[in-house]
């Protein structure tokens, strides 16, 4: 809008500018040509009358006229120099004009050349303050998510021994925190071993790629039996993080990466494990996975 803006008061300018110099110009040759047949027309006026009073006798008419038409290449000098001095007004002009015109040129070049650098230093100023905004929402997002494992809570059977009883007793008790986490993947291990006829990690074998649907039926299962009311916050947290990081626009690549080195960097093995079956799930499989795999979430998980 500010080009063109420009561009415009600039065409209007150079036509205010042009009728300004024109008028007057005009003005100017007609008060000299008014000036000039004035002082013309006295001359003959004092020539017709001083000549009878010299020579001592009074002109006819037609000695008059005859004495007039002598002086008419005067006339016709005069028409010249006038012709001569528009074409010398015109010819000036124009050199003028193109001055102007150059100026103009030049001055447009100046200002689109300001415009541009304005913009550029906008556009820095927008990427810095677009990348800041940034990183307040990520590590926002990353303290939410720690807090969300600290607050963790879940009650549990347990079994304690009371003095007296030779066996234990079975009660329950409350866990917090990262706690949690290990009691429930302790549980999903138990788990999915049933599903198995080995006993070395299921991450490290290849039965995963043929049985995903198997174990993902299975997870569904176990988290449906008590574990989605204390894991499915964290999970949910966890996917917007790295959705955040996917998606926000005006990020380079290598930021991203950086960010979400960050976030895999501040995960447990606990927490990494089960965020690697969460991405087995079908919940998981079709959205959290891509994203897991671009990020390489997963790399460091033993």
């Amino acid at each position: 809008f500010g080009m063109k803006r420009t561009r415009e008061d600039l065409g209007n300018d150079m036509l205010s500018w042009t009728l300004l110099t024109f008028i007057p110009f005009v003005c100017r040759l007609l008060a000299v040509c008014v000036v000039v047949s004035v002082a013309w027309g006295g001359v003959l006026l004092v020539t017709v009358w001083t000549i009878p009073w010299i020579t001592g006798h009074e002109a006819h008419s037609a000695e008059s006229g005859q004495f007039g038409d002598q002086f008419g290449f005067a006339n016709a000098i005069v028409a010249a120099l006038a012709f001569g001095g528009l074409i010398w007004s015109i010819r000036l002009q124009r050199h003028e004009l193109s001055a102007t015109r150059s100026e103009i040129v030049q001055t447009r070049h100046q200002t689109q050349e300001i415009i541009e650098s304005q913009n550029a230093q906008l556009a820095i100023q927008d990427s810095r303050a677009n990348e800041a905004a940034f990183e307040r929402v990520v590590f926002r997002l990353i303290g939410e998510l720690r807090d969300t494992v600290e607050s963790l809570q879940a009650i549990v059977p347990a079994q304690r021994v009371v003095p007296g009883n030779a066996k234990p007793v079975a009660v329950e008790e409350t866990i917090h925190g990262p706690q949690v986490l290990s009691y429930y993947l302790d549980s999903w291990h138990r788990e999915y071993s049933l599903y198995l006829s080995m006993t070395e990690d299921i991450i490290s074998t290849e039965v995963l790629k043929h049985h995903r649907e198997l174990f993902a039926k299975a997870f569904w299962n176990w988290m449906n039996r008590g574990a989605r009311a204390a894991l499915g916050h964290y999970f949910r947290g966890a996917y917007h993080c790295l959705r955040v990081v996917h998606d926000w626009r005006g990020i380079e690549l290598e930021t991203r990466y950086g960010f979400a080195r960050i976030f895999r960097a501040q995960r447990t093995q606990t927490e990494l494990r089960l965020l690697f079956w969460n991405c087995v799930s079908d919940e998981g499989w079709e959205r959290f996975m891509p994203l897991a795999n671009r990020y390489h979430l997963f790399d460091n998980m033993r």
